[in-house]
């Protein structure tokens, strides 16, 4: 027991509790020898129970923790009930083990919150990666003006991105948010028949009020509205064969500075588009689960990696693959510093989010600190060794733990008082 209470591990308001164990320990280990012999002796067994309990407890546990006055009720009753009975030890111990359990899951309440967050922010992730997919399959089929590039890609890719996180692919409204989308590519492109104008000068109004509807909804700013109205004024002006208000009779397609002009269109709309190709940037959008506006970062859902000459390295990457495949609920890794290897943290895996793109690790038994990863990132770590997949528990029992160091320090050298004068 004075082992124990130097222990760092165990949180000092739990060691008084503790210290009333003393006398009903000390006479099971004077009637019964096997109580250091046994593992699974009852008085070990509860000792072990205690510990493992204090490993979970935060540092600050004391009487205002609301699990104090249970567990100091439960180790009274060992301490006024024993008599010669060892049954009373499993009694608490199964005691304790319920304690522990509802302990577990107040931790798990109180993560559920992170855990949502984890699981809205994977499917923003994805619905992002199928808007970014939409967007570039039409940039990939259409020659396109830069400012229906810009406007694609940062404001209709927001609209496209709430809309799919929200109903998914099938939904009506991601739906229309593709259709729009098609119809306004439609629009620009040149109309060279007098039916096809004519329907261009029927679509627009509704089209204009569909697309004032959507940044409405997005949360679009004024100017940025008003700036591309009149630059998709200009794209239907050219689309259906009239030069623009300000430009000249030099602008008309068949003009050679027609044709330069058509040039330079193409080259800049190329810069546009490998400007605004670059998707890895995050997006603010608004929360379409929540209030206010989240950041959306590109997620690669899939743990790959290219190929590489060195067998090694083939088969180090397939074992971090198989790791991640294996990883489950309750699994413990070590996390090491990277300036520091010294520095472990074990860590309990307690939250996969549906696509396992996203885990959540609590330090520690307490769990009061959580460690978040992206799939790609718990794998980096694991490759380069930050982070170690652990067999078992990082803690052996609390018994085991106090005879080692005791063991150890008896084999040492004997160190006697020096007599006085």
């Amino acid at each position: 027991f004075d082992q124990l209470f130097d222990d760092p591990k165990v949180p000092n308001g739990i060691k008084g509790l503790i210290g009333r164990l003393q006398i009903p320990v000390l006479k099971v280990a004077i009637a019964d020898k096997s109580f250091f012999s046994t593992k699974t002796h009852p008085a070990r067994r509860l000792l072990d129970a205690v510990g493992d309990m204090a490993s979970r407890l935060p540092a600050e546990f004391g009487p205002s923790h609301p699990l104090f006055e249970r567990l100091q009720a439960t180790l009274q009753e060992l301490v006024d009930g024993f008599q010669d009975d060892l049954a009373i030890f499993t009694k608490v111990r199964d005691d304790l083990g319920a304690l522990m359990a509802e302990e577990d899951r107040r931790i798990e309440e109180a993560t559920r919150v992170e855990q949502k967050r984890v699981e809205e922010m994977e499917k923003l992730a994805l619905a992002k990666n199928v808007a970014q997919a939409e967007i570039k399959k039409r940039f990939g089929a259409h020659v396109l003006p830069m400012p229906i590039i810009e406007f694609l890609s940062r404001q209709w890719l927001r609209l496209l991105l709430i809309v799919h996180a929200k109903e998914g692919t099938v939904g009506d409204s991601c739906k229309g948010a593709l259709q729009l989308m098609d119809q306004l590519i439609w629009s620009i492109a040149p109309k060279q028949t007098p039916e096809e104008r004519a329907k261009l000068g029927t679509v627009m109004p509704k089209l204009i009020k569909n697309l004032t509807v959507g940044m409405k909804f997005i949360g679009t700013e004024d100017a940025v509205r008003d700036r591309f109205f009149a630059q998709l004024m200009n794209c239907h002006a050219q689309a259906m064969g009239a030069a623009p208000a300000a430009s000249t009779q030099s602008n008309a397609p068949g003009t050679v500075g027609g044709a330069n002009r058509q040039r330079a269109r193409g080259a800049a709309a190329k810069q546009g588009l490998d400007r605004s190709l670059d998707f890895s940037k995050s997006v603010v959008v608004k929360n379409p689960y929540g209030s206010g506006d989240v950041s959306v970062e590109s997620q690669d859902l899939d743990f790959t990696e290219a190929e590489t000459a060195s067998r090694a390295r083939a088969r180090r990457e397939e074992s971090i693959r198989k790791a991640l495949d294996t990883l489950g609920m309750g699994a413990w890794v070590e996390f090491r510093e990277p300036d520091d290897p010294s520095v472990r943290r074990p860590a309990r895996l307690i939250f996969v989010s549906p696509h396992k793109s996203r885990y959540l690790f609590a330090v520690g038994r307490a769990g009061k600190e959580i460690i978040q990863c992206s799939r790609a990132e718990i794998g980096r770590r694991l490759r380069i060794g930050e982070a170690v997949k652990l067999d078992k528990p990082p803690e052996e029992s609390l018994f085991d733990r106090i005879m080692g160091t005791l063991l150890g320090k008896l084999r040492g050298p004997m160190r006697l008082p020096l007599p006085t004068a």
